[in-house]
This record gives structure tokens, sequence and C-alpha cells, in this order.
């Protein structure tokens, strides 16, 4: 509980203080018996799990070694969770498999090195994507399954729920898909972040964005007709996967329907903010167009394209604010890569 205070009150550090905190503490955890381990498994886990993923955003501004410390304190966790079944039973045993899912996404990105090509990154990272795939197919199967039988009976308060895990399984989807084959002999972060493979998966930011449009709708609806609307949560929802869509997508056209969203749906989701994620998407656009141009050839009119992540990185500075950073501080275009942090994370 003061884990989840702290973030919605910006007060980052002391929430990841109380974060680590509460990991070790349930990495520790002793039980004596199966309805003990079965109330870890079933209220405690999920909850260490969620809370996790929402620092994701914090924890990849973070040094390296604090990185990895987080990625082993998940891994205790994630041991603890069950296979993904056949059909789910209920949307919330929905919801806690789909943060297994991303907590396998990001176990991933942190153990890998963006120097490198994928084929020579450790095994560990190899048997981590074998089992986020796996998941995040599974789990697909096991909602749709559930979706068939019980979407009948869902309230509208559980559809909104049902729409909110698609968007962010569609968004994972995309985020599995960049991974590069075996033959790939770039650096994962350059073949992770490539915009041409991007340009592939429009359709389904197009159905990420037309699902969130659907959700803010109904909220605006809802004010409307005098119910009250939350403006922060301790959980994910839209303004992540919108967000993702505005710096990853490749369709000006989608991209300018998620923005248009952000700036409609005032509040905080975890460590997530709409009023931040606005600025700094278009911060990126900005930077992103400026460096475009400067990266064409201009002996022979080619273009060699440098990565946006060998470019930019994220930080958390004073006031408590995201911003990006140029990590060459001259501005110019040459590829600096500081490792895993061109990966995927985050949903950014």
């Amino acid at each position: 509980m003061t884990t989840g205070f702290d973030s919605l009150r910006g007060h980052f550090v002391s929430a990841m203080a109380h974060l680590k905190s509460g990991l070790k503490i349930l990495r520790d955890l002793k039980v004596t018996s199966a309805e003990e381990e079965n109330a870890i498994e079933t209220n405690i886990s999920p909850l260490f799990l969620r809370l996790s993923i929402q620092a994701i955003l914090f924890i990849d501004t973070r040094p390296n070694p604090e990185r990895v410390e987080m990625v082993t304190e998940l891994a205790h966790v994630r041991s603890r969770n069950r296979a993904i079944p056949e059909k789910f039973e209920s949307l919330e045993e929905a919801r806690n498999c789909m943060n297994q899912v991303a907590s396998s996404l990001f176990r991933m990105t942190y153990a890998c090195d963006g120097d490198k090509s994928i084929i020579d990154q450790p095994m560990e990272a190899f048997d981590l994507f074998q089992r986020y795939a796996e998941e995040n197919e599974g789990w697909n199967t096991a909602f749709e399954r559930f979706m068939g039988a019980k979407s009948a009976a869902l309230n509208s308060r559980e559809l909104r729920g049902a729409a909110l895990l698609k968007i962010h399984h569609m968004t994972a989807h995309i985020m599995s898909k960049m991974t590069p084959v075996a033959a790939d002999p770039r650096p994962l972060a350059q073949a992770m972040n490539d915009p041409l493979i991007f340009s592939k998966f429009n359709d389904e930011s197009r159905t990420i964005v037309s699902l969130c449009r659907s959700l803010v709708a109904t909220e605006e609806q809802d004010i409307k007709n005098g119910k009250t609307s939350a403006t922060f949560s301790s959980d994910l929802g839209v303004i992540g996967p919108l967000y993702y869509v505005c710096i990853r997508c490749q369709d000006l056209a989608i991209k300018d329907l998620a923005i248009a969203l952000l700036e409609r749906c005032p509040r905080r989701e975890g460590m997530w903010d709409s009023e931040s994620g606005v600025r700094m998407v278009r911060e990126f656009w900005s930077i992103e167009k400026t460096h475009l141009l400067r990266d064409m050839n201009h002996e022979r009119g080619k273009s060699e394209t440098v990565p946006m992540c060998d470019i930019l990185e994220m930080e958390f500075g004073d006031g408590m604010k995201w911003s990006w950073k140029l990590k060459d501080a001259m501005g110019i275009m040459t590829p600096i890569r500081h490792g895993r942090e061109c990966g995927e994370l985050a949903w950014r």
C-alpha cells in the first residue's frame, strides 16, 4: 500500500525502496501450509508483480546494477506463478497471467546486451524469450476462449476490463514480434527498434487506438451522466499503450489519433501520467524529425538512419519529471549505445 501511495504522489524513489523491501520479504517468506502458499500465489504475488511492472518505467532510468537487482527479485516472484490455463475462468485470472507475460518480457530485455546481436545474447535471454513467446500466445488463446464462453454475461465494467486486457496483449504482441531472428547480425538495440519492422504492425496499432478510443469515450459519457470517473489508478491502463503507439507506430494518422486520445484523458496510471506522456511524445517527435534530416548523407543523398535509441534516453530529473536526454552531449549523430538501455521497455 505504501508503494502505491508513494507512486501516485510522484515519490518514485521512496516507492522503489518500499517495493524492494517487499520483494525481499516475499522472496524469504517461508510457508508452512498449502493454504498459505495458495494465499501467496493468489493474492500477494500478483500484487507485487503488478507493482513491479508499474515500476519498470522508473527502473529503466536507473544504473545497471539496480536494474539487475530488480530482475533478480522479480525472478523470485515469477517462480511462484502458475501455468497459463487453456481457458481463463475470470478476468482477474486473465489479468494476473497478463502480468506474468509482461514480467517475462521485461526480464528478457534486462538480460540482453543491446550492443550484441541476438545470437550472442546469454542463454538466459533465449530461455526467457521462449517462455515469453509461448505465454503470450497461450494467454491470447485462453482469453479468446473465456470471452467466447462468458462475454454475454459480463457487465459494462467487466467489458471495459476485457477491452483493456486486449489492448495490453496487442501491445505485448508487437514487442514480441520485434525480437530479431537468429540470423540477424545487427546489434539487438538496432534490430528491436527498426522502423521498417514496426511498419508491419500498423493494423495492430490501429486496433489499440480504436479500443482505447472506445474506453475513453465511455468514461466521458459516464462523466456527462454524473458518474464519478477516477483520474488516477495504481494499475496500468491506456496511457502506456497510447504512448507506445505514438513513439513506435509508423503511420502518422494513427499516431495523431493516439496523441489526441492522450490529450483527452488527463489521468495518472501507476508511474504514467497523460500530461507528461503528451509532452514526451511531442518532444520525441521534434528531436526525431531534426535528426532524420541531419542523418541524410550530404555527398550522395543517401540515408543511413541511426536508430533513435542511439540518440536519446529517458531520464527522471528534478521536480519528479520525465525528460529526454541526448546520449551524445554535442547532439550529433554518432551512435552511442549503452547496452540494454536501447531495448524495448515499459511500452516506450
